[in-house]
């Protein structure tokens, strides 16, 4: 929910998007020292999941899939 005078994330929404991120963060950094290049690629795909889901109300309706790598 956002905040009609400030236009920023009701007070219980800090901590959802905090935990998010933090699972976010602790997931790349499982990727980034992953040396098996099977688990790397599963958890990169998961990792590409999560962020186009956290992504997806920013932009709208995107209609890529979850599964396909995001190209900005």
């Amino acid at each position: 929910m956002i905040c009609g005078k400030c236009n920023s994330p009701a007070v219980g929404e800090f901590s959802v998007q905090q935990k998010q991120r933090e699972r976010l963060v602790a997931l790349a950094a499982q990727v980034a020292v992953e040396s098996d290049p099977v688990k790397f690629h599963a958890l990169l795909l998961k990792l590409n999941k999560m962020l186009n889901k956290t992504m997806a109300p920013r932009q709208g309706n995107g209609k890529q899939s979850a599964d396909q790598p995001s190209v900005h």
